[in-house]
């Protein structure tokens, strides 16, 4: 919601900067020229200027899955990482790319690979061309291997839940077996006292 109303006034996210806090996902702080903002707070900062969210997040809810950026513009794909709850690092451009051309160039490489987990407020370097030929083979590569990282995920989760439901069937051999010895104790005690 913060990157929507940001977007609206003509802003972005300079940087996400993650705390711990129980209110996971709640902006706790707003920082424009390294001072924090209150309600109060009044600033005038250039259109397109960015401006550095501080994020309460749950120690064990820190990560997330990298979007695919390849394929869009340097803003859908700042977007997107920011939805995710990633920064944006370093922007690195193809010759022939100027600023009359930026617009129409698309990313052709991200330094984390979509579809794999990260932690939260980690920054993806992207790569830009003009050459839609070098988008669309880096994109068919990107789904591929996103594809063998989803089934890896998968894999890991079934391995996961079979190890969890292995243990919580030794721990009830277990619990069964003690009730039996104490079962034949109990009897032996009665047999003992008639």
């Amino acid at each position: 919601q913060a990157k929507n109303m940001l977007e609206v006034a003509g802003l972005g996210i300079e940087k996400l900067i993650y705390e711990e806090d129980i209110a996971t996902n709640y902006v706790l702080a707003e920082i424009v020229e390294g001072k924090e903002m209150s309600k109060e707070s009044k600033v005038e900062i250039e259109m397109g200027s960015g401006v550095v969210l501080k994020v309460g997040v749950e120690p064990d809810r820190n990560t997330t899955i990298v979007p695919k950026a390849i394929g869009q513009s340097l803003q859908t794909a700042k977007s997107r990482l920011w939805e995710q709850g990633l920064n944006i690092g370093k922007v690195n451009f193809d010759e022939g790319v100027n600023l009359l051309n930026q617009k129409d160039a698309r990313v052709y490489r991200q330094s984390l690979n979509h579809n794999a987990t990260t932690t939260l407020g980690a920054s993806v370097d992207l790569w830009l061309t003009l050459d839609e030929e070098v988008v669309n083979k880096s994109s068919k590569a990107s789904d591929k291997a996103a594809h063998e990282l989803e089934e890896q995920r998968l894999e890991a989760e079934a391995a996961k839940r079979d190890s969890i439901e292995q243990a919580e069937a030794i721990q009830r051999n277990e619990v069964q077996e003690a009730l039996e010895v104490s079962k034949k104790a109990a009897q032996k005690a009665a047999q003992s006292v008639t």
